[in-house]
Parts: structure tokens; C-alpha cells; sequence
């Protein structure tokens, strides 16, 4: 689909400042247009946070892939008394305030002591994990702040409105922007065959497979001007790298057709598996 604007997201639970959110980077581009290339923007460069993203998907339209998970696993939903397939309500769920100021560890615990005293492991993973070869389950110490923070400011607003589709939990739609979830190391092995370690650090090795990873983005066909390329070289914490590959991710996903969805969504209904979430790239 020539000309449609692809987008993604290296999410952040972390601390944000009125300037935005230091560790939210968004890769954006209109694919295979001739004269647009990748802008690689920092929540910091634009006064972006988290809660801005809904509105920035709204207004920006196309295909956006972001890297925090969409559910958590069957187990756990049940743990917490939520209906099979009802992605809703884990939304519901992981927005409710308990005090005054909204806490995702207070979340986090509750759900914690939820499933131990219904004999369900804590550490469960969704099947598109286990498939994906993801590296933590959902509720993971470095991680849960993403899943939860995620469902409160991003997902719930966009299912409220339904103004976006979210799949598989949504049905795409023309002329409506689809969002799915992504995640880097499972895109970076599958579509360009590395395993995606060892670019995150401030050594000179760590430096190395930075370059090499945008080196074969640009070869796959993203176009990274050189400014872009250097921003993500020197991003030792390699969140912009992931955004990048997350573009890539984009990409193809702007490939899969309605009916794919729909089959995939339909495959996990049947299962009581769709408030788990999948993604394809």
C-alpha cells in the first residue's frame, strides 16, 4: 500500500517531565513514497508523552506497531476474574485507581497476590510469547509498568473511542488507523535473521551491532537518512534502534490483509485466547 504512513513506537513506563517522556521514541514514515524518508523523533523532541499517543495516532493516521504487551495470559485474566476473551475488561482493570494517584505496582501486587491464591503461576506467559519467543511475561518486573501504563493511557482511550482499530481485538477498517502490538527482538530475528542481542550498552562491541542492525534495516529497504542513523548509533540504551526495527515491523504489517486478521482473531476466540493479544511481525 504505496504512500501509507507507517510508525513505530518504543514504548516507556518510565519517569516523563513536562519537557516528555526521554525513553518514548517514534520512527515514522510514508512508505515507499519516492520522496519521503524515516524521521526518528524523541518524546523529549516533541514534547510527547504517553497519554499524547492516542490523540498522535488519531491525527497521524496509518500503521502503528508498539513494543509493550496488548493482554496478559489467560491464566492470569481468570486470576483476576475477567471474562474469557474480554479485552475490555483487562483494560478496565489495569485503569482502575485504588488511590488518588494512579500506581501500576499497586496494580501490579494485587495481581500478584490475585493469582497466588488461585494457584496460578505468576510467571505465565501468552501463547503469542511462547510462539514469539519474547523475553518476559507481561507482569514482569521490567516490564509490568509498560503492560499496565500501556492498557491505562494508550489502549483503553483508543477502545473507548473506537475511533482506531487495535487488533486482532478490533477488526480492521478502510481509512481508519490500525494499531497492533510488536516486538523487536522477534522482528529482528525473523525478518532479518539476527538474534538482537548485545546492542544495548555503551561499549564499542554494543556500538557494532547498532550499526550493523540499521545497516540491514537500509537494506531491507527503510529509507534512514545518515543524520538518523547516527542519532541511533549513539543511543546506547538502543531504544531508537528498536523503534526503527518497530517501523519495520509496521511495514509489514501494513501487508496483512483484513482476512488475515479476521482469521487470527476468529482462531483465538476459539481458544477463550483473544484478550491475550497477537501480533504477526
Amino acid at each position: 500500500r504505496s504512500g501509507l504512513p507507517i510508525h513505530g513506537v518504543d514504548f516507556s513506563g518510565g519517569k516523563e517531565t513536562e519537557a516528555g517522556n526521554p525513553k518514548l521514541w517514534v520512527a515514522s514514515w510514508v512508505s515507499e513514497r519516492a520522496d519521503s524518508t524515516v524521521q526518528l523523533k524523541r518524546g523529549t523532541d516533541i514534547r510527547l508523552k504517553r497519554r499524547d499517543l492516542p490523540g498522535l495516532v488519531r491525527a497521524r493516521g496509518g500503521i502503528w506497531v508498539m513494543d509493550f504487551p496488548f493482554g496478559v495470559a489467560l491464566g492470569t485474566a481468570r486470576a483476576l476474574g475477567l471474562p474469557d476473551n474480554d479485552w475490555n475488561a483487562w483494560l478496565q482493570w489495569a485503569s482502575t485507581n485504588q488511590t488518588n494517584v494512579y500506581e501500576p505496582t499497586e496494580r501490579r501486587d494485587l495481581a500478584r497476590a490475585l493469582t497466588a491464591s488461585r494457584g496460578v503461576p505468576w510467571s505465565a506467559r501468552r501463547q503469542v510469547d511462547e510462539e514469539h519467543q519474547t523475553t518476559w511475561f507481561p507482569l514482569f518486573e521490567q516490564l509490568y509498568r509498560q503492560t499496565l501504563l500501556g492498557a491505562r493511557e494508550v489502549l483503553e482511550p483508543l477502545a473507548r473511542e473506537q475511533s482506531v482499530a487495535v487488533v486482532p481485538f478490533d477488526r480492521p477498517r478502510p481509512n481508519t488507523p490500525l494499531v497492533s502490538e510488536g516486538f523487536p527482538g522477534w522482528t529482528l530475528r525473523r525478518r532479518l535473521g539476527h538474534e538482537g542481542v548485545g546492542y544495548k550498552g555503551d561499549t564499542a562491541r554494543h556500538r557494532e551491532e547498532r550499526d550493523f542492525i540499521l545497516r540491514a534495516l537500509v537494506s531491507a529497504g527503510l529509507p534512514v537518512g545518515d543524520a538518523e542513523l547516527t542519532r541511533a548509533i549513539d543511543d546506547s540504551e538502543g531504544d531508537a534502534v528498536d523503534a526503527l526495527v518497530l517501523l519495520l515491523a509496521a511495514w509489514e504489517t501494513s501487508t496483512i490483509t483484513a482476512e488475515a486478521w479476521a482469521q487470527q482473531r476468529q482462531q483465538a476466540e476459539a481458544a477463550g485466547l483473544l484478550a491475550e493479544g497477537w501480533f504477526f511481525a
